[in-house]
């Protein structure tokens, strides 16, 4: 049979599992064709702003003739990396062309929470073909997904050997879910993390640097950019290094994964910045921090982390009946 496996990957994480998946399938005797996403998202782009109609001749045709269809994303900020939608949109991915798919499956690679990436994925297959069967999605945790975190705990590049375990494990179960007819459970369809294409995309955690005494000037950074954030200097600049634009750029660290040189600085982030991106405030409230009442102060100093309320109703009989002694 003929597969497609189409993946979106911000350090190389998401595209090694595909060719792991790859390596299975062909082992089985199928066929099977990868694709870049992020590839395909800067022809599309480059296409809209032309205001030309885009069609992807290669990708399209191997969609349109594939039996297997696996798609893959790193995972941005709990959902599928921004731009995903823009490649599954109908323009990009026509529904027709899924008629010859028997089988899907899902994978994501992602730094931390992978959140309901893989069932957007997942459920965008069913919802092009329901009477295909699903194989199963995998993800996995791989550190140098989130750069703003690897620079402090130093996991670039660092992936634990269960985590690669997990992958080659789903490749045999591709394999042999297709060769005995025995599927998994389809899980819940989750669309909770759909969102539209063409929606602007947003820098997450602030500026990158580019430092002009290590970068060679060899604009891979430009070259695999998915959204056009890099771009190579004027004719007339009195510098090689690549213009970043701050509008278009999402943080995905996929220039910073891939530059030969280790030119491209990304900004340090201590965890409570993280999680005030995340939700809209660090978990450590200023209250916490610093206790307000004499009640809470005692309650700290007598209680371990984790108290709670019921604690501090304690704390506060005990120093009742404190004052009643004393008085």
């Amino acid at each position: 049979m003929k597969a497609i496996i189409l993946f979106f990957s911000n350090s190389g994480t998401t595209q090694s599992m595909a060719v792991t998946y790859q390596k299975h399938l062909e082992a089985a005797g199928h066929n099977v064709t990868l694709h870049d996403g992020f590839a395909i998202l800067k022809e599309f782009l480059a296409r809209k702003e032309t205001n030309h109609t885009y069609h992807w001749t290669q990708y399209q045709n191997d969609l349109r003739e594939a039996e297997i269809v696996g798609i893959g994303s790193y995972v941005s900020h709990f959902t599928v990396a921004e731009g995903v939608a823009d490649v599954l949109s109908e323009e990009g991915s026509p529904t027709a062309h899924f008629a010859s798919m028997k089988y899907y499956f899902s994978f994501t690679s992602c730094g931390g929470f992978p959140g309901t990436a893989g069932t957007y994925l997942a459920s965008y297959l069913h919802s092009k073909n329901s009477n295909a069967k699903y194989l199963g999605t995998n993800t996995i945790t791989a550190p140098d997904n989130c750069v703003p975190l690897q620079a402090i705990k130093g996991t670039y590049d660092a992936m634990r050997d269960s985590e690669l375990k997990k992958v080659d494990d789903f490749g045999k179960s591709l394999v042999s879910s297709i060769e005995t007819g025995t599927f998994p459970p389809m899980h819940k369809i989750d669309n909770s993390t759909k969102f539209e294409a063409g929606h602007k995309p947003t820098t997450r955690f602030g500026a990158i640097k580019l430092n002009p005494d290590v970068c060679i000037g060899c604009y891979k950074c430009v070259t695999i950019c998915p959204y056009n954030a890099l771009s190579k200097p004027g004719k007339d600049a009195e510098t090689k290094i690549p213009v970043w634009t701050e509008s278009s750029c999402v943080g995905c660290g996929r220039c910073f994964n891939h530059c030969p040189v280790r030119a491209i600085e990304f900004p340090k982030v201590k965890s409570e910045k993280v999680e005030q991106v995340l939700y809209g405030t660090p978990k450590k409230s200023l209250k916490q921090a610093h206790p307000a009442t004499m009640i809470e102060m005692i309650g700290r100093a007598m209680l371990p982390r984790g108290h709670n309320y019921v604690l501090y109703i304690l704390a506060l009989i005990l120093l009742i009946f404190i004052l009643v002694k004393l008085f």
